[in-house]
């Protein structure tokens, strides 16, 4: 649908009245989110696949958030560290839209390995003790501060 290696590619499916777009690539000057077409009613963007996001992507994709006038409900679900980033650099980034999940760095605690972890937000039950879980070469902890990089979600 568009797009190239070095900009954002958008995939758009229909499911139960709820209408799912997956963005892939980097978000920058060249992203053309007119590819997305007309968006009402409910809506899901899954942001997994963003690898990056540049000053100029920002005021883009600002802009793109702040045309959509007819939805009920916008999602974000399974948020990339780059989209994460810039939700906690500027509130402005996440427009209306209720994150439902995003990915946290973690580390294990004994070899130092990282691992990327896809968090729910509904079971976050204190931001300031994230979840740890246990691997195969043991505990693995939030390899961040809590207070920074959650916090889009303590600004809610």
């Amino acid at each position: 649908m568009g797009g190239d290696d070095s900009s954002i590619v958008i995939s758009r499916s229909e499911v139960g009245g709820v209408t799912r777009l997956t963005f892939s690539g980097h978000i920058n000057e060249h992203s053309d989110f007119s590819q997305a077409g007309a968006l009402s009613g409910r809506v899901v963007f899954d942001l997994e696949q963003v690898q990056r996001v540049n000053s100029s992507g920002v005021l883009l994709w600002v802009r793109f958030l702040q045309g959509l006038t007819d939805l009920e409900e916008l999602v974000f679900v399974r948020c990339s560290m780059a989209i994460v980033v810039q939700m906690n650099l500027m509130p402005e980034f996440m427009g209306t839209a209720r994150v439902d999940s995003f990915f946290a760095p973690y580390v294990c605690e004994r070899t130092g390995e990282s691992d990327l972890r896809l968090l729910q937000v509904a079971e976050l039950d204190d931001l300031m003790l994230p979840p740890t879980y246990e691997g195969e070469d043991g505990v693995y902890e939030l390899d961040d501060l809590p207070d920074r990089y959650f916090a889009f979600l303590l600004a809610v």
